[in-house]
């Protein structure tokens, strides 16, 4: 465990008789509920108890009862996340707390032990630590100041010489004084010619020979009479039968079934008559 904030075993020798032992822990469970509303708690409760630590958030006990019952009584380091570490270093352990609290809670109470363990407690001590944490926020990260113990000395003048400027462009003696003096040194725009070139002509165009005949266009080669058809109509075998079904091409049993059919039926009735 690192370094403990406040430890409730230290405030039992303070306490008045007529309240109880754990009334104690009413002011660090106060400052540690806040801290569980605003999100300055570490994540070591979610990991080892996250239904109580729900239940906490959702204010189903206070945040003494918690204290108590899961972090010893105490309010140490490793409760708190780097936010909230920082915060407790500089307000709760330097006493700023608990004059706040006494200031805000104590009023016709006897003591800051009779403050009653209530959420309602929490919400009337929060716009107090709000406004602390806030200020604590804005002076820690507010930008630091130049320091004038140490005075920033003055640059110092260079002694090496500088290169010399480049001469300016001569103006034409021949331009306008209010034109620009590079434009009597820009070239004349190139002039378009209207009529043709002298040493080009154009030939005219031929006239088609008048008996020349007609041109003869081929007749179309007919595919299925092609050789590259009829070569590949060759390569398919004669027993295929998808070229059977597709009625492209005729069985080549036919014929030989006949002739066998024929046979047969012969000599049945052969045998027919041989009996009779």
């Amino acid at each position: 465990m690192g370094r403990v904030y406040d430890d409730y075993q230290e405030h039992r020798s303070r306490l008045p008789g007529d309240v109880p032992r754990k009334a104690g822990a009413t002011h660090i469970g106060v400052f540690f509920a806040w801290c569980v509303e605003r999100g300055l708690t570490s994540d070591i409760h979610e990991k080892d108890r996250p239904q109580e630590f729900a239940r906490l958030q959702r204010r189903f006990y206070s945040g003494r009862d918690y204290l108590l019952q899961y972090m010893e009584g105490r309010l140490a380091e490793e409760h708190l996340g780097n936010a909230g570490d920082d915060f407790a270093e500089s307000y709760y352990v330097t006493g700023r707390y608990l004059e706040d609290y006494e200031a805000t809670l104590k009023a016709h109470r006897p003591s800051l032990y009779h403050v009653p363990d209530t959420w309602e407690t929490v919400d009337a001590i929060a716009p107090v630590l709000d406004r602390r944490f806030q200020a604590w926020r804005e002076d820690r990260f507010a930008p630091t100041q130049p320091s004038t113990q140490y005075p920033v000395p003055e640059p110092v003048p260079s002694t090496q010489h500088s290169a010399p400027e480049p001469d300016p462009v001569p103006s034409a003696p021949h331009a306008a004084p209010d034109s620009d003096p590079l434009e009597a040194y820009a070239p004349p725009p190139p002039q378009l010619r209207s009529e043709p070139d002298p040493g080009f002509e154009i030939e005219p165009e031929t006239p088609p020979y008048p008996d020349a005949p007609p041109p003869v266009s081929e007749p179309a080669a007919d595919v299925n009479t092609s050789p590259f058809k009829r070569a590949r109509r060759r390569k398919r075998p004669w027993t295929s039968w998808e070229a059977i079904r597709s009625r492209r091409l005729k069985a080549p049993g036919k014929k030989v079934g006949q002739g066998i059919l024929i046979a047969i039926l012969a000599i049945l009735y052969g045998c027919v008559t041989s009996f009779s």
